[in-house]
């Protein structure tokens, strides 16, 4: 997978799926990170989980986060323990993981 086809899915499952959280997150982003959004997610995936979870809930965050890395090609299983890593602070698995699917 390229890195702008990582990019465009995360573009398009934001504006389809929460067209105006997609607005919210990218000019926070942008004003805080001085990044859009789905670079924000690629760089610093807890970052971007913690601004979900500001901007939503932690349950909206989750279902998001899950988007994204299922567009990834991702099955279940590992979504749902890099989601948990997530949770619990740790995106180092998660930052190899986008490192090794884009290069």
């Amino acid at each position: 997978m390229k890195f702008s086809d990582l990019i465009f899915n995360i573009e398009k499952i934001n504006k389809n799926t929460i067209p105006s959280l997609y607005l919210i997150l990218n000019n926070y982003s942008e004003n805080h990170f001085n990044k859009p959004f789905p670079l924000l997610f690629i760089d610093f995936p807890i970052n971007a989980f913690k601004i979900l979870c500001q901007v939503s809930s932690e349950y909206s965050a989750k279902i998001i986060i899950k988007l994204y890395l299922e567009a990834l090609g991702l099955d279940d299983d590992k979504v749902e323990n890099l989601i948990k890593n997530l949770e619990s602070g740790n995106d180092k698995e998660l930052k190899e993981l986008i490192l090794k699917l884009t290069n």
